[in-house]
């Protein structure tokens, strides 16, 4: 599996100390972010128009793209996106879907529970024939909550407990002979 791997140090090392400063008010702006092969892809709106961004993690060193007219000195919005995905890998999609077989680290794991919403992985659930009581039974949240985390999961709100649920439902998955209805 392809992940993208990227740490702050690689973005320090990629960007001059001023564009990282001038990135920060467009951390977490993207619209429309996705990771495919390992590169990161996203649109902002900025000062002069709406932007095209790439950041390719999946060359040393990174090189990026970007439609503003920064150039090859670097550009706020590029830096940005790198620390949109290591600050908020749940506002990204995956081009490309991800084998569960081909998981076999904790930061694999970590990023697909990161950028699958959380809808699918219970929509997953339900065509094992796994319930929406059932998981309720076995996580101790109702259906309420349940039905609460997927539509924050739907609007980008993230947070630690629909991760949890994701995890849960991923074990539940991996296990589903034993929790049938």
């Amino acid at each position: 599996m392809n992940v993208a791997k990227l740490t702050e140090e690689q973005i320090k090392a990629a960007f001059r100390a001023e564009v990282l400063e001038r990135a920060e008010g467009s951390i977490g702006q993207f619209q429309d972010c996705t990771v495919k092969g390992g590169d990161l892809f996203g649109k902002i709106t900025g000062n002069h128009g709406s932007y095209s961004v790439s950041l390719y993690t999946s060359k040393t060193p990174l090189s990026f793209s970007c439609t503003c007219r920064s150039g090859s000195e670097g550009c706020k919005h590029a830096a940005a996106l790198g620390l949109t995905f290591i600050y908020s890998p749940w506002l990204f999609t995956c081009a490309e879907k991800i084998d569960r077989a081909e998981l076999t680290s904790v930061e694999d794991i970590h990023f697909y529970i990161s950028v699958t919403p959380l809808k699918q992985i219970i929509d997953e659930l339900r065509s094992a024939g796994i319930g929406l009581a059932k998981l309720s039974e076995l996580t101790k949240l109702s259906s309420q909550q349940i039905s609460a985390a997927v539509r924050s999961s739907e609007k980008g709100l993230a947070g630690s407990s629909g991760d949890l649920l994701k995890l849960a439902s991923l074990y539940v998955l991996e296990h589903q002979a034993r929790y049938r209805k």
